[in-house]
């Protein structure tokens, strides 16, 4: 009989805990191709190109790996987790220094975010991803001047890595 009150509750909490368990459904984090990938087609032609050219230079002088992503909405998810998320999945940096950022871009959320690599969290801190997003990426985004912001947000980085590596 107690035996059987004990099975009873348990079945009832595991009832209970399957009802209270929120279905979520699963993000699918993006696949990086190459130095920029704009699935939001935010980032014009002229600027994928000056990005583009800029990351290479920078990893080639430094062996800083920068990665820019666009997207059309975070799907629910914090533009931290989101940034993580596709960070790790993708292992922007190179693996012996942890030395990657990846610049997200949610378009939906208006939202942008930088993820920074342990290896570089000496030489791009917080203290400087502040200014970098009010005073170059905010007003240029605000303009629609989505590549122009992340262009001009990455010449601060490059001499910030040039100067710190």
């Amino acid at each position: 009989m107690v035996k059987e009150k004990i099975n009873k509750r348990i079945l009832t909490l595991l009832a209970l805990a399957l009802f209270l368990i929120p279905i979520v459904s699963a993000i699918t984090y993006p696949i990086l191709n190459g130095y920029v990938t704009d699935n939001a087609n935010i980032i014009t032609p002229q600027y994928r190109e000056k990005i583009t050219n800029l990351a290479d230079k920078i990893n080639k002088n430094t062996t800083v790996e920068i990665a820019v992503l666009t997207v059309d909405s975070l799907e629910g998810d914090s533009p931290e987790n989101y940034a993580l998320q596709t960070f790790r999945q993708n292992g922007v940096g190179k693996k012996d220094n942890n030395n990657g950022l990846l610049i997200l871009v949610a378009k939906k959320e208006r939202k942008y975010k930088f993820e920074v690599g342990y290896g570089l969290e000496g030489t791009i801190p917080d203290a400087m991803k502040v200014p970098i997003g009010d005073k170059i990426i905010t007003p240029n985004f605000k303009q629609g001047e989505y590549g122009k912001g992340i262009y001009e947000s990455m010449v601060v980085i490059e001499g910030l890595t040039t100067i710190n590596t």
